[in-house]
């Protein structure tokens, strides 16, 4: 986080399939040294086991 300002993930959609929920969004942030902003989507696999956590991919 030393390097970026205003650092964000958010998710847009999630979309459940059997004991796998996949969420869809964007990473956004300021990067300190260019001043550039960064936009880059993203989708993560989160594996849920008796209603609780058990796994989450990148």
């Amino acid at each position: 986080m030393r390097d970026w300002d205003n650092f964000s993930a958010v998710a847009d959609d999630f979309i459940p399939e059997g004991d796998r929920v996949v969420s869809q969004g964007a990473y956004r942030g300021v990067n300190k040294p260019t001043g550039k902003a960064m936009p880059a989507p993203f989708a993560h696999v989160w594996r849920v086991t008796d209603g609780k956590l058990k796994r989450f991919d990148m």
